[in-house]
């Protein structure tokens, strides 16, 4: 997504989303890194009936294992 209001974009699109992926603005870092509230849109997808693949597609700001750690506690809900 390239602007804003993402969950309500994502509503909208619900039928036709195949796959989330993720990076965090600015620099497409992993979540936790910008200003992207990505438990809140976890919770979003999940309560609207999302059930499909969540990809990280981000890179890693720091070391790889704490970028995948900051990925799985933003969508462990």
């Amino acid at each position: 997504m390239g602007e804003g209001d993402l969950i309500r974009h994502a509503e909208a699109c619900l039928p036709w989303i195949d796959e989330v992926q993720v990076a965090d603005n600015p620099g497409r870092f992993e979540p936790g890194t910008g200003e992207m509230n990505w438990p809140m849109i976890a919770r979003a997808l999940h309560d609207m009936g999302y059930a499909g693949p969540v990809g990280v597609e981000a890179f890693a700001k720091g070391k790889a294992e704490d970028a995948l750690a900051a990925f799985r506690a933003a969508f462990t809900l």
